[in-house]
């Protein structure tokens, strides 16, 4: 478009000489030299926002995900907000992984396995009269990449700022759970040893003991934590 469109400076100072020169308008060459002009610059003005003599390219690809993050019985999604839209954190084969944020759009959906379908857009030259059209410009553009998110109903999405407070209660309760081991183990060998002295002589005993409080007490924390995040994630209508 620029060599047209230089092409149409030439005639337009072609016919502006032959009128300096001979007082004669040569309407062929100033209505071209019109047209090429105008419809040049139209054509680099929206050359990019149309993709102009280019080709439409899309990619996909599906891949099987795992939860970002596990807190109690709950698996999670996060999400972090860039400008106006959000980038999503999850994890494939144990590492983690995480969606672009710009010219992107996210679509979600309940099923199971969960899975991320990716589709990227794209706009390229596909011959010479491609590009000798958009001489000057980018020989491929990205329009945008389009996401589909498929997980289970029982997955939840949440902000890393929420997500945040999640761990912070599964936080707590671990810190409750060593107290209210290490006071249920003094308790119960107290007990034990009223009722056989010889308790504190047995290690196999006094293992046997402790292997169950830890177990009971873990079951309970882990009861109470998903009790808690089950009540938080009600406050924030997170279903």
């Amino acid at each position: 478009m620029i060599v047209l469109l230089v092409l149409g400076i030439v005639f337009l100072l072609y016919t502006l000489l032959q009128y300096t020169q001979h007082r004669e308008v040569r309407w062929i060459p100033l209505l071209l030299g019109i047209v090429l002009i105008a419809g040049n610059l139209w054509g680099l003005h929206v050359a990019d926002e149309k993709h102009l003599f280019m080709t439409r390219n899309e990619e996909s690809r599906t891949e099987k995900i795992e939860p970002a993050a596990q807190v109690g019985k709950y698996n999670f999604i996060t999400t972090q907000k860039i400008g106006d839209n959000k980038r999503y954190t999850y994890q494939l084969n144990d590492k983690s992984y995480q969606t672009l944020a710009k010219n992107t759009t996210m679509t979600l959906k309940t099923g199971s396995p969960a899975t991320l379908k990716t589709s990227v857009t794209t706009f390229v030259e596909s011959n010479v009269f491609d590009r000798f059209m958009r001489l000057g410009k980018n020989s491929q553009d990205q329009e945008d990449t389009a996401y589909t998110m498929t997980v289970p109903k029982d997955w939840h999405i949440v902000s890393t700022d929420q997500f945040d407070k999640l761990e912070k209660i599964a936080t707590a309760s671990d810190e409750n759970l060593s107290d209210n081991v290490a006071k249920r183990v003094k308790d119960e060998y107290a007990k034990a040893y009223d009722e056989n002295h010889n308790f504190l002589k047995d290690k196999n005993a006094q293992k046997k003991l402790q292997d169950k409080i830890v177990a009971d007490e873990t079951k309970k924390s882990e009861a109470k934590i998903n009790k808690q995040i089950d009540k938080q994630l009600k406050d924030w209508d997170i279903k």
